[in-house]
């Protein structure tokens, strides 16, 4: 997944929408999800292995994928991210050896 001075530019093939998502109340008495503030950025997506998929269904939060984009600050647990018809939440975020190169996130695919 990672050379050993990071990830490469050329990992990042894929094309994805980052948004925050906000929970607002709908007209009955449950909530609507929205997205605001949405960027397009080039990213890497990369299935987690087995170990890693198990382990964090274990402590509840369920990781499927790491994906990885260039350093982009201001990105939380409440953002979402889309590629076509596929949603992912982020469950983590991190700054890739704190150098301000890579913003890696663990997400779980939602549902289609």
């Amino acid at each position: 997944m990672a050379a050993a001075s990071g990830y490469r530019a050329g990992q990042l093939r894929h094309r994805v929408a980052i948004a925050l998502r906000q929970d607002v109340p709908d007209a009955f008495t449950g909530l609507d999800q929205t997205h605001v503030q949405s960027a397009s950025v080039w990213a890497g997506l990369f299935p987690v292995g087995g170990a890693t998929w198990i382990g964090s269904r274990q402590v509840g939060d369920a990781i499927t994928h790491r994906i990885v984009i260039r350093y982009r600050p201001g990105i939380t647990a409440d953002h979402e991210i889309t590629k076509g018809a596929r949603r992912f939440r982020i469950r983590r975020v991190s700054d890739w050896e704190e150098r301000g190169r890579w913003t890696l996130m663990d997400c779980e695919e939602l549902q289609r």
